[in-house]
């Protein structure tokens, strides 16, 4: 399934105030939290920040992607999040982020699944003229139409 399938605009945070990863970390859990009436934000960002204990999920060119495998989930959620300041978050080219794309999958579900919506992702924003059109968007609606293009294009 592309990334949209698991997105909703509710889930999209356009502009971040965090300014460390594990504000961020926090920040994106709390907007999401309201679609999770079920779990505790203190679960929520302990998944996150386990993961990123492991392996820091920061990328170049401003992206990250972090993900946790959550208990208590039926469905893939995909949370969007954008810090026009960018955060530090533990990329491999040391620069800041500026685009999260945080997964929340089930933990009944196996790593391939969300290993490969992770993959679509990455597809989705390696290129920097859908990277810069995020960052130019003015609303989570126009964030999500420039995805949904981007994927639609991926498939022709």
């Amino acid at each position: 399934m592309p990334p949209s399938h698991y997105l909703r605009v509710e889930w999209i945070l356009p502009s971040l105030k965090a300014s460390s990863k594990e504000e961020a970390i926090e920040e994106i859990s709390s907007g999401i939290l309201p679609y999770l009436p079920d779990l505790s934000l203190d679960y929520i960002v302990e998944k996150l920040t386990e993961r990123e204990r492991r392996a820091s999920t920061g990328m170049d060119n401003g992206l990250a992607i972090p993900h946790a495998s959550i208990v208590g989930m039926d469905n893939m959620m995909l949370c969007v999040a954008r810090s026009q300041n960018g955060i530090p978050f533990g990329a491999m080219d040391n620069l800041p982020s500026h685009l999260f794309f945080t997964l929340f999958y089930p933990a009944h579900h196996t790593t391939f699944h969300s290993l490969k919506t992770i993959g679509f992702i990455c597809r989705i924003v390696r290129y920097p003229s859908v990277l810069k059109e995020i960052m130019e968007a003015s609303t989570a609606s126009e964030i999500l139409n420039i995805i949904q293009k981007q994927e639609n294009r991926m498939k022709s």
